[in-house]
């Protein structure tokens, strides 16, 4: 019943202009102003790429406050979830890898947003990590190892920009992805799994941050050695969270 009902009202719907710009990715393309844009049917929802229903599940979310045509938006936004959700890999399924060239536009670009991040140019880092996770996700979809690794460099961003809560999220989905991909015992999960660590305890979760130190040091004592910088980092880290939750 809902999806009829649907079929008929968002058919003459319209986008409303965005209260909010995006900063990064593809729902940039959302913050147009005074652009008023046809939603699709559900029956045109199901030929859309994942990225494209992503954008149209954040358009119903983004104008789901405005009380004209909020309806509409969020029967879109049910419609699109529903079809993202069945699309996503299931937990226990393995990422990819994409294994770009040295010469493919996506390591260009990603090697320009490392170079801007290390200059503490933050925005152009952004701008490059951005167009590098769009070629990924398109190439890849959001599970590829690529796809994960650029948000992990836009969540190391977010943190030296103060936006902890944002670094934390990026990073948790990334660490989920490396998990799946190279097991938990690897070096990739557990310099992720540290750098979450890291943006845990500047969101001001000392203890989860302790948690986490003390599954990744024994992984650095295995694959850096007990000398290697990291692995002092990492141990002068848990004492210092260990005093801030007094143990």
């Amino acid at each position: 019943m809902l999806r009829n009902v649907s079929q008929v009202v968002l058919r003459q719907a319209r986008v409303l202009q965005p209260v909010l710009r995006p900063t990064w990715g593809s729902l940039a393309l959302l913050s147009t102003a005074h652009v008023s844009q046809p939603l699709p049917t559900p029956e045109e929802v199901n030929k859309l790429s994942e990225q494209e229903v992503r954008d149209l599940i954040a358009r119903a979310k983004i104008s789901s406050c405005h009380t004209t045509e909020a309806s509409e938006l969020r029967a879109l936004g049910q419609v699109a979830l529903v079809k993202l959700k069945s699309e996503l890999p299931t937990d226990g399924a393995k990422p990819q890898s994409l294994n770009y060239g040295l010469e493919h536009p996506f390591t260009v670009a990603f090697m320009h947003g490392m170079k801007n991040s290390t200059s503490n140019n933050h925005g152009q880092a952004l701008v490059d990590f951005n167009r590098a996770l769009d070629i990924a996700e398109k190439d890849g979809g959001r599970q590829c190892i690529e796809a994960a690794g650029v948000r992990n460099e836009i969540a190391r961003i977010h943190a030296k920009t103060g936006k902890a809560d944002m670094a934390v999220k990026l990073a948790a989905d990334s660490v989920g992805i490396f998990e799946r991909y190279a097991g938990t015992d690897s070096r990739m999960y557990a310099e992720a799994a540290y750098d979450l660590a890291c943006y845990k305890a500047l969101n001001r979760k000392p203890w989860e941050a302790l948690e986490l130190m003390r599954k990744c040091r024994p992984l650095f004592l295995k694959h850096l050695g007990a000398d290697h910088p990291k692995t002092k980092q990492i141990g002068a880290a848990m004492e210092m969270m260990a005093t801030r939750v007094g143990k």
